[in-house]
């Protein structure tokens, strides 16, 4: 391959390409048996909050997306989104 004929636009493309393939290569793996007790007990605990005080508790979002990335993915996900974010 002569490196003359490859315009500036296709090398970029291609550093990009991989550069996105390694993140790929990277990214956690769904578990094989995902843990959703965590997950739901956040969502039962929000809801008899919600029940007693006629609202949400002001992190329930935050509090329902962690267990859902950690049954999912796992505890170490966050080392990969802290990385990645």
């Amino acid at each position: 391959m002569n490196l003359e004929q490859i315009s500036d636009e296709q090398l970029k493309a291609e550093l990009e390409r991989r550069e996105m393939a390694a993140k790929v290569a990277t990214m956690p793996k769904p578990l094989a048996k995902p843990d959703y007790s965590k997950l739901e007990e956040v969502l039962s605990t929000g809801i008899i909050k919600i029940m007693q005080a006629n609202k949400a508790p002001e992190d329930f979002k935050q509090y329902i997306f962690e267990a859902a990335m950690e049954a999912r993915y796992g505890t170490n996900v966050w080392t990969w989104y802290n990385a990645n974010t």
